[in-house]
């Protein structure tokens, strides 16, 4: 999910650096209302704790019938609580045990890589062609700081300025200070 209205959820380099391989992954961004969760499905975002209680105990008058009427009754406690050293993940969660994938074709806004000229950037653009925005995560220098701040660009105007050796700098006004919180 997005950080805040600044900070897109594919910015976020811990989740780079944990689950794309060290910057060699995508990103995908869904439209929410685009997806088709099938009936029955479990979904919501994650609720990050100091402190995390102890497993949920089963009942053993439990049986194979009311395990699933149990799994929803403590759902957010099974699937929806992690400790908060995790909450740099921003997770949004989706379970369902009835169907094997989820339709996520027609929802899909944006696909984000860090790499420009990687193997995996250009297997993603022959994938998806034209019908899919592929855009590149990076960060630009501002001049005067040497702050690094995150930007998002479309791959195809990003190789095209880096062809004309246009370096990305940027000059970071209050506003931006602001946002990254600098002042």
């Amino acid at each position: 999910m997005d950080y805040n209205s600044h900070t897109k959820g594919c910015m976020s380099p811990m989740m780079w650096g944990i689950y794309a391989g060290k910057r060699h992954g995508v990103c995908m961004e869904f439209d929410y209302d685009k997806i088709q969760f099938p009936e029955g499905t479990l979904q919501g975002v994650i609720h990050y704790r100091r402190t995390m209680e102890q497993g949920v105990e089963l009942d053993s008058s439990i049986n194979s019938d009311s395990l699933s009427h149990f799994i929803i009754k403590h759902r957010k406690k099974i699937f929806f609580t992690k400790h908060i050293s995790w909450a740099g993940e921003n997770e949004f969660r989706v379970l369902n045990n009835q169907t094997d994938y989820l339709e996520i074709k027609n929802a899909i806004t944006n696909i984000y890589l860090t790499l420009h000229d990687s193997q995996e950037c250009f297997w993603v653009e022959k994938l998806v062609g034209n019908r899919i925005p592929v855009m590149y995560f990076g960060y630009k220098r501002d001049s005067a700081t040497n702050y690094a701040i995150p930007f998002i660009q479309n791959i195809h105007e990003y190789r095209n300025d880096m062809e004309k050796s246009i370096l990305p700098v940027i000059k970071l006004d209050d506003n931006l200070k602001s946002i990254f919180h600098l002042k």
